[in-house]
């Protein structure tokens, strides 16, 4: 919808009530095309961290064998940090993601990395017994997650500020 504003505006350069009502009708369309768009872009988005999240736990495999927990649990924070980065730049450059989708992918994306890293660690305590007193899976996950999340919950709080900032002004 055009605002009251800028159709009062458009009048005065001479558009009529007729072109004015085209344009809206043009604005309407193109938005709608972009909101398919944009959560065609989600949901592969979502996929692809997903299926990225499961490639990242097969990796770190070898790492599990051989480095110890202070050298294994900063590298989980870093590789968390680095997926949520990328996850957190697919999301912002979304232009029409409603709130739903974001609480949908806060929620499952890192349940999907904390059930990754316990199966992971499941499977190699099952290979090498020799791990089971080095690691807690459920700590591994959340460790993981919490790292995931982290550039999240600072871009959200960021928009947060700009709204009130925007609000206030």
């Amino acid at each position: 919808m055009i605002k009251h504003k800028t159709k009062l505006s458009l009048r005065e350069k001479g558009w009529s009530a007729r072109e004015i009502i085209r344009a809206e009708e043009i604005i309407a369309h193109a938005t709608q095309k972009n909101l398919v768009l944009s959560k065609l872009l989600f949901w592969s988005a979502l996929v692809l961290i997903i299926i990225a999240n499961a490639a990242v736990t097969a990796v770190l495999v070898p790492f599990f064998i051989l480095f110890p927990p202070k050298i294994l649990y900063p590298l989980l924070v870093f590789i968390g940090l680095l997926m949520g980065l990328v996850y957190n730049f697919l999301l912002n450059d979304m232009a029409h993601i409603h709130t739903i989708h974001h609480i949908f992918a806060f929620i499952l994306i890192p349940a999907i990395a904390i059930v990754n890293v316990i199966i992971l660690n499941l499977t190699l305590i099952h290979f090498y017994p020799q791990l089971q007193s080095n690691y807690d899976p459920l700590v591994l996950g959340a460790i993981f997650a919490s790292a995931f999340l982290i550039p999240y919950l600072i871009s959200r709080i960021r928009m947060i500020f700009r709204i009130q900032k925007a609000e206030i002004q």
